[in-house]
């Protein structure tokens, strides 16, 4: 979708907005449903599930049926796909998808989301007594690095607690913090957490060592409303109005999932893992908009703490 979600084909609607084979935003100007038919899964490797489609859907694709395994590694998919075939026919075209053989299927080189270039976050908004909150933290707020990077390792460890003392209403008191979990062999990230937390915030978060843990808390109602937005578990997801087109907020965004659920391996390979499908899908479009590429999904075993992504 234009927005940067995705959406099963079947509820996209008349009027909704997608990108179009060139990446740019179009509004679907009709919908229509064929019956019962039958259908086929295709599996991409930038996508932890497989796709559902009928044979006849048509893909655009790259023609690798006459192109050896050692020229695609020596000049690789667009060097050999920009050029024609001996008879000056294209390699690249619209197949059925059930036609496809020796085929790989093709995306926008640029994925042109209808995002605002940045966006503006009133703290007060989420604060009971503003006037308070205004003596002692940062209530404007902006897209940059630092509340990318803020914003991205809560979506990977980050929890928001909100509790209300002696009634389930807002009539109550209520008392909030946010809380991240790193292990004692991640102090770096840590240190960069705490840092980056007290120059968006204007608040000093607390680090408490605990065991292999290392535990860091922000007391901090209207930040811990803010945060709880964001979804718990395998719910967790970017919300709409935080997703902007700013460059250095876009790279704090998947620094921050790489740092919180991430790893880089001995190869250099970018790893991210979590059970939230939302978020396996944001990091893969990070990934697109900060270095050109998508990374390779998988679904793996789940474990005793549940599934993995």
């Amino acid at each position: 979708m234009a927005s940067g979600v995705y959406k099963n084909i079947e509820d996209v609607q008349i009027g909704d907005r997608v990108l179009n084979m060139h990446g740019r935003p179009v509004t679907v100007v009709n919908a229509w449903c064929t019956g019962i038919r039958e259908v086929m899964a295709v599996r991409h490797v930038h996508s932890p599930r497989e796709t559902v489609v009928t044979p006849d859907h048509q893909f655009w694709v790259g023609d690798l049926s006459t192109v050896g395994a050692a020229t695609l590694s020596s000049r690789g998919y667009a060097g050999v796909l920009n050029k024609p075939t001996r008879s000056g026919d294209s390699k690249i075209r619209w197949k059925a998808v059930g036609e496809a053989q020796g085929d790989v299927f093709l995306m926008p080189r640029t994925l042109h989301f209808e995002w605002p270039e940045t966006f503006q976050i009133h703290l007060g908004d989420f604060a009971v007594r503003q006037a308070q909150l205004a003596a002692r933290a940062q209530t404007e707020l902006s897209a940059g690095y630092d509340l990318g990077y803020l914003f991205g390792t809560f979506l990977g460890d980050g929890h928001a607690f909100l509790n209300h003392n002696g009634s389930e209403t807002r009539t109550g008191s209520e008392i909030g913090r946010v809380d991240w979990y790193f292990s004692s062999e991640e102090g770096h990230i840590a240190d960069k957490l705490i840092e980056t937390v007290q120059r968006v915030t204007g608040l000093t978060p607390v680090r408490k060592p605990d065991g292999n843990i290392i535990r860091i808390y922000l007391y901090s109602l209207p930040w811990a409303r803010l945060l709880a937005q964001f979804g718990k578990r395998d719910q967790k997801t970017l919300p709409q109005a935080y997703r902007a087109a700013h460059p250095g907020y876009l790279q704090g965004l998947k620094d921050g999932l790489l740092d919180s659920d991430g790893y880089v391996a001995a190869d250099g390979r970018q790893c991210f893992v979590n059970t939230s499908r939302d978020l396996m899908e944001l990091f893969g479009l990070l990934c697109h908009l900060t270095e050109g590429s998508l990374p390779n999904m998988q679904v793996e075993p789940g474990n005793v703490g549940g599934s993995r992504v």
